[in-house]
């Protein structure tokens, strides 16, 4: 199969299950997708690289990715007005997170790089600001479930392409060992597996919870297809063949976390409350990790 054709069935592919989630969710406003797009371009290369405008670094970024932020702040201060977001309540509901904001802040401007700094808080800023979009949504924890699913039927599906017949983008050799890597849509194959690792973990949460009914606006094959994605997350996970850069803490984090839930699935009372609150514990199980 030529790389075109199989970059072609991927996109087509991917269009089909994101027409699946809007079913799963049809309550989901179009303004919902500029969270859904921040969190893709934190996740995968700058645009820099992708467009080859040259001057991405790690540490500053290019000119095309800081409009594309600016422009992606501005998107959601606009929806935020518009709904007429209430910040007062929102800073005096979220205080101590706020003063971790404000101290970033302070930090910053004493900071030896003041500017590269302020760049640095600035994301922290996008970051809260797309957390209140979501959270001004009509069912905020559908919104975010969504916005989980998006990210999982884009990345997944494209890091395997790009892995398999894309490699320039792809694949990343160990400069100190020349051992091959695979990056997929990340910078890094670490990146790459902490992906797999939120999407494997999630995934595994929504047939599982969907087979016990607690999910019944699921739509006919979603499941089918989550799985067939969810072969793929693992194959991407597992790394080359006789390689070592596999990502071990990524792997042995997915191992426990799986068997933290199969003990809460097996304690039926536990499992009951686990059902109702896995979003929120997966949240803040990744924040941790």
């Amino acid at each position: 199969m030529s790389s075109l054709l199989a970059l072609l069935i991927c996109t087509i592919f991917v269009l089909f299950m994101l027409r699946l989630e809007r079913k799963h969710f049809p309550d989901a406003s179009f303004a919902l997708w500029i969270p859904t797009i921040w969190m893709l371009f934190i996740i995968s290369k700058p645009l820099g690289i992708w467009f080859h405008t040259g001057g991405a670094t790690i540490e500053e970024g290019s000119v095309l990715d800081r409009n594309f932020l600016t422009v992606l702040l501005f998107l959601g201060l606009i929806i935020l007005i518009k709904r007429k977001f209430k910040w007062t309540n929102a800073i005096k509901e979220n205080i101590w997170f706020m003063l971790l904001i404000f101290y970033m802040l302070a930090s910053s401007l004493w900071s030896d790089i003041p500017f590269l700094s302020l760049r640095r808080w600035n994301k922290e800023v996008i970051a809260v600001i797309m957390a209140f979009v979501i959270a001004t949504e009509s069912d905020p924890r559908k919104a975010l479930e969504s916005v989980f699913r998006r990210i999982i039927y884009i990345t997944i599906p494209f890091s395997y392409i790009l892995i398999h017949y894309f490699s320039e983008y792809g694949r990343m050799y160990v400069h100190h060992a020349g051992e091959l890597m695979w990056i997929g849509v990340a910078m890094h194959k670490n990146s790459l597996a902490q992906l797999c690792l939120i999407s494997a973990f999630f995934l595994i949460w929504s047939i599982v919870r969907r087979k016990q009914g607690g999910d019944s606006s699921a739509v006919r094959y979603q499941t089918f297809f989550e799985a067939f994605i969810l072969i793929q997350t693992f194959w991407i996970l597992a790394g080359p063949s006789h390689s070592l850069t596999y990502s071990a803490t990524s792997t042995v984090t997915l191992v426990l976390g799986l068997s933290f839930f199969i003990v809460l699935l097996w304690k039926k009372k536990l499992g009951v409350l686990f059902g109702k609150n896995m979003l929120a514990a997966l949240i803040a199980f990744f924040i941790i990790y």
